[in-house]
């Protein structure tokens, strides 16, 4: 703060002044709204953090005296062609070197001596918002300047409807934040259909399809700050960006990797070998997209819809596209290996050739009809009537049938566990929360549960019909048996040395009782009428009852005494 200023009296004009009391909120912003407030006060109604900037900037950029020698529109100039320079470098600076190089392009009208450039590499020191490291290079003291300035060159880009301004790596939401505080955004809509609506050029197509995206957006909420972190309506987001978009967009080949576009509207657009790896496409439009040997490798696209797409040989492996729609989707030799179809619609799809190693059609409509690779050897697809499945990276330690026979469960020593369709043999869903092998498994009477024990001294509890993971209790040792109560209230537990009973439906679950002394590691099962069985040299008989109540211990051995088969009751009761 300026020496001599009154705290309380800034407070105040802060206070007064449209939304500058929200941007104070961040501590970098604080110190550039005291150091800029007596300029910002000249401003008329809302200050944008566009505006903070600008007038922060603006100091530097009307300061001279004789030792300087760039004009106010060259600083300007400089400084952004600067930014551009350090915002496609890989480490976000650039050498001096770079800056004497390019000070020529400013000075068309006269050739610079060594002592010109030298004098222009002091001026751009003198720049509050830039610092020089003891190597020379250059870089901005908070991103968010660099991300400020290249805002201000697409800007200018809009004003004088020249797309090269685009022709930088791939921009940010905070980039289109900054944008759409000024009349220019107005212009993205154009611009972005020039882009899209002809042929694909590196770089420039795909932040013509990002700027879109955001300005979309926009009208949701602010695309940065506390604000943003609720998401918006991905449906309405989609709606505004398909009135807005070029009926057929040009992305061929395009470098979209890792890309959030959730609720996107794709529909139609030229995709043919396009990178989506790891995209966030959520609630996403593919209907009639070319998609060709395109890579969408572990894309989100949940409630997605491609009807109508063409995935011919696509690498489709691990995209999550639950609840997903390809109705009439061309899939024909794609490598849909571990990818999580479940619920999706398929009906009419042509899925001849596809890989399936691994992939979750956990209800999935039409999915009946896939033809699979014959995995044994040679190109030739064919109908298997028997499915020699590898899901697996270790060996198989358990397996489990569902009540009704429809599933079965298998754990492995690779920690996970897989949920098999029993007569289609096709893998429906894979649970992976298991830090070490899998020991035990068991389903619930009903089948919506699964409960499995692991060495990483857990018993984990699942919703067998999403996969999700929904309890976990953590034990000092591994259970290396368990079983369902008939009413599925409840678990037995065995680990070495003793047999637990726990409550699982309350809240946070809890032992009911410890019983007896057990020598190695029991194996379990419940019968019908509610018995728990147990290894011979234990206890053999123990009734669930009402409530779990224990009653009608019987045939108990000689060295289990009835002494302590009471004292386990008054525990429980306790």
């Amino acid at each position: 703060m300026p020496p001599g200023t009154d705290w309380q009296e800034l407070r105040e004009q802060i206070r007064r002044t449209y939304n500058l009391e929200n941007l104070a909120e961040r501590p970098f912003l604080l110190e550039i709204i005291v150091r800029t407030l007596p300029r910002l006060l000249e401003r008329e109604g809302k200050i944008t953090l566009a505006d903070l900037y600008e007038t922060y900037c603006e100091s530097w950029f009307s300061h001279t005296d004789f030792r300087l020698t760039l004009t106010r529109d060259r600083k300007a100039a400089l400084v952004e062609y600067l930014a551009r320079l350090i915002w496609d470098s890989p480490d976000n600076r650039v050498h001096y070197q770079a800056l004497y190089e390019s000070a020529e392009r400013f000075f068309e009208d006269r050739q610079l001596s060594v002592y010109d450039k030298e004098r222009i590499d002091y001026e751009v020191r003198t720049a509050l918002f830039l610092h020089r490291d003891a190597e020379g290079y250059y870089s901005f003291i908070h991103r968010s300047f660099l991300e400020f300035f290249i805002a201000r060159t697409i800007r200018a880009g809009l004003k004088e409807e020249d797309v090269n301004c685009l022709a930088l790596r791939r921009l940010t939401r905070e980039v289109a934040f900054f944008l759409e505080c000024w009349p220019e955004a107005a212009k993205i809509q154009e611009m972005a259909g020039w882009v899209l609506g002809a042929e694909y050029r590196p770089q420039v197509s795909e932040n013509a399809l990002l700027l879109l995206y955001f300005h979309a957006r926009a009208g949701q909420g602010p695309l940065v700050g506390p604000q943003s972190a609720k998401e918006p309506d991905f449906r309405e987001v989609g709606r505004v960006f398909s009135l807005l978009r070029f009926r057929t967009m040009h992305l061929e080949g395009a470098d979209l990797e890792g890309v959030s576009l959730p609720g996107v509207d794709l529909s139609d657009a030229r995709l043919d070998g396009a990178k989506l790896s790891r995209a966030d496409l959520r609630q996403a439009c593919l209907d009639g997209a070319s998609l060709v040997q395109a890579d969408l490798g572990f894309v989100d696209f949940r409630k997605g819809s491609a009807e109508g797409a063409d995935f011919s040989g696509a690498d489709l492996n691990h995209l999550d596209a639950q609840d997903g729609r390809f109705r009439k989707a061309d899939l024909r030799d794609a490598d849909l290996s571990f990818a999580r179809l479940t619920r999706a619609d398929l009906r009419d799809a042509e899925l001849s050739g596809i890989q399936t190693v691994g992939t979750a059609f956990l209800q999935a409509q039409g999915a009946d009809r896939a033809i699979l690779a014959d995995t044994a050897g040679g190109s030739k697809a064919r109908a298997l009537d028997l499915r020699w499945q590898t899901g697996h990276s270790g060996s198989v330690n358990s397996v489990a049938w569902s009540p009704d026979g429809r599933y079965l469960a298998t754990g492995s020593y690779d920690g996970t566990i897989k949920l098999w369709g029993a007569a289609t043999g096709w893998l429906l869903n894979t649970l992976t929360s298991h830090e070490n092998l899998v020991l035990t498994m068991s389903w619930s009477p009903d089948g919506t549960r699964l409960a499995s024990g692991s060495d990483d001294q857990t018993v984990r509890l699942w919703d067998t019909e999403t996969g999700k993971e929904f309890r976990v209790l953590v034990f000092p040792s591994p259970a290396s048996s368990l079983c369902w109560s008939p009413n599925g209230e409840g678990l037995v537990l065995a680990f070495s040395g003793f047999l637990e009973i726990w409550d699982i439906e309350s809240d946070p679950p809890r032992p009911l009782v410890r019983l007896l002394s057990i020598s190695g590691d029991a194996g379990l099962a419940v019968t019908p009428d509610g018995y728990v069985f147990g290894p011979p040299e234990a206890l053999e008989w123990v009734r669930f009852g009402d409530g779990w109540a224990l009653y009608d211990v019987t045939d108990v051995p000689e060295r289990v005494s009835e002494e302590r088969v009471m004292e386990a009751l008054r525990a429980k009761d306790r």
